[in-house]
């Protein structure tokens, strides 16, 4: 009888449709073929949408985020590892913790969908509009969410430089019959919170006004807000003087709203000057 280890090994070929790995080729990993070979490893992105299909499911969650009317079911795994806020209320010395519900009715929903769009993915969120944005900015800097904060004030600036404004989701009620007097006020002022952020808030919205200003130039109570509003009427008039040769181009052969001229009043504090720089 034949010794069983003296025959030689038969080696059995792999089923059609399955991925061979040869020994000059360990380690390496084959894609699929074309008879439906073994599929690669998810990607970032797979992992993201994974990820994000989560939170409108709500399967197994174990708490409940409630703004106002609005409710998420999410997972403490998640978003515990990745929220000093979350981490704390969700621990047995919090009544959150044995209700499993958090209330953030000050937040809105917006900012809400955004915090919860980085927590789970953390990728930065669609940030459609600049009212979404600043939002964005907010919850961030409340909850302690760095990349969120630094990408939602990054866009926020491009945005006031670069979009007309205000658009349609950003009219503002206010003191003025003029729209954009009244985001520009609540605007500026809402920039001078956030200390460290100011300056660069409060230059871009100088240079989105400069740019598109338009027949605001002309609007009575637009004069009137750069003219109580010195710090931004400064800056304000500064980029426009950088911006054009000349005050004739600067206005379009409009008047000028240079303070202090001579010229025609406009009842607004602000003397109109023609040709003047």
């Amino acid at each position: 009888m034949a010794n069983p280890s003296s025959r030689p090994l038969a080696v059995r070929s792999p089923p059609a449709g399955t991925v061979s790995h040869a020994v000059g080729n360990r380690g390496q990993h084959s894609g699929p073929d074309s008879s439906g070979g073994l599929p690669l490893p998810p990607t970032q992105s797979d992992l993201t949408k994974a990820q994000l299909k989560l939170l409108p499911e709500g399967t197994f969650s174990d708490l409940t985020i409630q703004s106002n009317d609005t409710t998420w079911k999410v997972r403490r795994a998640i978003l515990v590892p990745r929220c000093k806020f979350f981490k704390i209320t969700c621990t047995d010395e919090y009544k959150e913790a044995k209700s499993q519900l958090i209330t953030l009715d000050d937040d809105p929903k917006a900012a809400i969908d955004s915090m919860l769009h980085y927590l789970y993915t953390l990728t930065i969120p669609p940030l459609p509009t600049r009212k979404v944005v600043q939002q964005a900015f907010i919850i961030a800097d409340k909850y302690d969410l760095p990349p969120l904060r630094a990408a939602s004030k990054a866009k926020l600036i491009a945005l006031n430089r670069d979009t007309p404004w205000p658009t349609k989701d950003e009219d503002r009620d206010g003191p003025s019959t003029n729209p954009t007097v009244n985001w520009l006020d609540a605007a500026w002022s809402w920039s001078t919170e956030y200390p460290g952020d100011t300056a660069d808030l409060h230059s871009s919205l100088v240079e989105g006004c400069a740019q598109h200003a338009g027949s605001n130039l002309d609007d009575e109570e637009f004069q009137r807000y750069i003219w109580e509003n010195r710090e931004f009427g400064i800056a304000f008039m500064k980029k426009l003087e950088v911006k054009a040769k000349t005050a004739e181009d600067l206005l379009g052969q409009r008047a000028g709203l240079l303070p202090g001229g001579t010229g025609t009043g406009t009842g607004s504090g602000i003397q109109i000057v023609r040709g003047r720089r």
